[in-house]
């Protein structure tokens, strides 16, 4: 009785990547048949992918591996499948034939496009299946803590302001007409010395803006608007802004 296939097939290979591709790519028709029915598979359900090594879009190398318990591969012209220590499937390329081993006995025919995969692929889904339900069911990972970092700062130059969020507000369509001389603008160096990363926050923004909403031309305080970055871009001087409603009453709806 054999448990693998591993001392059959010689470990000399006939062709590499420097082989013309149309001498090699005829003995492909059982490995794409496993490789789709795997995919299809593995795709099926949510983040499975996750859990294994997958190359197979491009050149004549293409595999599907889990760790060292699962593989199904093409390497110009030879195809292996095997489930743990045991190898179940290959294509010897150098003699053109197919090996399968079946209920422990070693199967081996001629090399045919039509060769049966059936047994191959419920094989390999079933493999497929029980990491499936490894990760749904048993392997519960350990939660990560996540540690926010506590900031130094290093260097501070200019004066950062303090927007407060509003309470009640409306989204207005606002046409910028021109912008304060006077500027906020800040530089801040901050460092973590526990995780060894350090951040710059900084940032340059009008006093207030003039702007056109409704008609009606207003200056309007970028403190109202709440956001440390202009809502205005040098492409559109249009933009939707939320505005404090006691400031639409006052200044635009009167």
């Amino acid at each position: 009785m054999f448990f693998s296939l591993s001392q059959v097939v010689s470990s000399d290979r006939k062709f590499n990547e420097s082989t013309p591709q149309r001498w090699f790519v005829r003995y492909s028709s059982p490995f794409y048949k496993v490789l789709k029915a795997c995919e299809d598979r593995i795709y099926a359900t949510s983040d499975l992918y996750k859990h294994f090594h997958m190359h197979t879009n491009r050149g004549q190398y293409k595999y599907i591996t889990c760790g060292n318990l699962f593989q199904v591969r093409w390497a110009y012209g030879y195809t292996v499948v095997s489930i743990g220590a045991s190898v179940i499937f290959e294509i010897d390329e150098n003699t053109e034939t197919i090996y399968e081993l079946i209920d422990g006995s070693v199967v081996a025919s001629e090399y045919g496009h039509g060769y049966n995969m059936d047994r191959v692929i419920a094989q390999c889904i079933e493999f497929i299946d029980m990491v499936a339900d490894y990760h749904a069911n048993v392997y519960k990972p350990e939660p990560v803590e996540i540690v926010e970092p506590t900031w130094t700062i290093r260097e501070s130059r200019g004066s950062k302001p303090d927007f407060k969020e509003c309470s009640e507000t409306k989204v207005v369509s606002a046409l910028l007409k021109s912008t304060s001389k006077k500027t906020f603008w800040w530089f801040i160096d901050m460092v973590d010395s526990s995780y060894g990363i350090s951040m710059i926050d900084t940032g340059r923004i009008p006093v207030a803006y003039q702007v056109e909403i409704d008609g009606v031309v207003a200056w309007l305080p970028s403190s109202l608007i709440g956001k440390y970055e202009s809502p205005f871009s040098q492409y559109s001087k249009s933009a939707e802004i939320s505005v404090p409603k006691w400031w639409y009453e006052k200044n635009i709806k009167k």
